[in-house]
């Protein structure tokens, strides 16, 4: 079971803005693949943006997970996919 990453209101909003500049992105380049990740640093974090398409619903989601940096090297930033956000969900366009 996947806990629900904490984020203040500033880096929702941030992400939120951030992820629905990034799904325009990725139909301008005609969604492939179907899942696609974005890095993006606000303040002091980073984290790791995943949309992804399930054709069966004909939906897309749009997760957000933190990068923990020194988790396996220590200068490279490890996705923490032990606590995940759900930003949002829509009908695929």
């Amino acid at each position: 079971m996947v806990d629900e990453l904490q984020l203040s209101d500033y880096e929702r909003g941030y992400l939120m803005a951030f992820s629905h500049q990034s799904y325009d992105d990725w139909c301008d380049t005609n969604r492939e693949p179907e899942d696609i990740w974005y890095g993006v640093q606000v303040g002091d974090r980073v984290f790791d943006i995943n949309l992804w398409r399930d054709e069966a619903n004909d939906m897309v989601y749009c997760s957000v997970y933190e990068c923990i940096k020194g988790l396996e090297q220590p200068d490279n930033y490890t996705t923490d996919a032990d606590r995940r956000f759900q930003l949002w969900e829509r009908k695929d366009a």
